[in-house]
């Protein structure tokens, strides 16, 4: 499981660290661990060149805010901010090397609240770029950071999706939609990937 500054698990650093190793910064593993349980993970971390400490538990459990940790979390750098023509290389590398690209474009949310919870979402859910508009959206401010109901012109959508509701509530709040969509999105990928091949 991913927060905004750390992944925690010895399943999801490892995953980390195989797909997009430059966005660890150190690698902190319990003091208490034996090495030979992790052994594959920190070769992986030194075939990638990331830093490897030792850490006393309560350090572990205050990094991974309640995650389960199993004595392994991975400190995340920041994000970075990149312009149109960066988000078109990031966009060529990923296409390049084969890998599924995960994109989220938020148009018009301008609580801070909101946008960092989706932001948060969309880390948890291995989005590799947010999309936000310079104008009409609330930006990456402090209040955004510390957190860390637009719509778009129909006639430019490709498609417009609806989530069913069943109870009296009528809409969900953008950044529960945002969840609701991105884990579904997260969920088709593995369905699709794990298909048997046809032929």
């Amino acid at each position: 499981m991913t927060s905004a500054r750390c992944s925690a698990g010895i399943h999801a650093v490892a995953r980390l660290l195989e797909e997009d190793p430059s966005r660890v910064k150190r690698l902190l593993i319990d003091r208490r661990i034996d090495s030979e349980r992790i052994g594959a993970l920190l070769e992986t971390a030194s075939a990638a060149g990331v830093t490897v400490q030792r850490a006393a538990r309560n350090r572990l459990d205050d990094l991974a805010a309640g995650t389960r940790h199993q004595g392994v979390v991975a400190e995340l750098r920041g994000a970075s901010a990149l312009d149109e023509a960066g988000l078109r290389t990031l966009v060529e590398q990923r296409l390049t090397a084969g890998r599924p690209l995960l994109l989220v474009v938020l148009d018009g949310v301008q609580d801070p609240h909101n946008l960092g919870a989706c932001l948060r979402t969309a880390d948890a859910a291995g989005v590799d770029a947010v999309v936000i508009p310079r104008r009409e959206a609330a930006g990456i401010t402090p209040a955004v950071r510390k957190v860390a109901t637009g719509a778009a012109v129909a006639g430019r959508c490709d498609a417009l999706l609806a989530i069913p509701m069943a109870g009296r509530v009528h809409s969900l709040n953008v950044s529960v939609a945002a969840g609701v969509c991105l884990y579904e999105a997260c969920r088709q990928r593995r369905s699709i990937a794990s298909a048997p091949a046809l032929g």
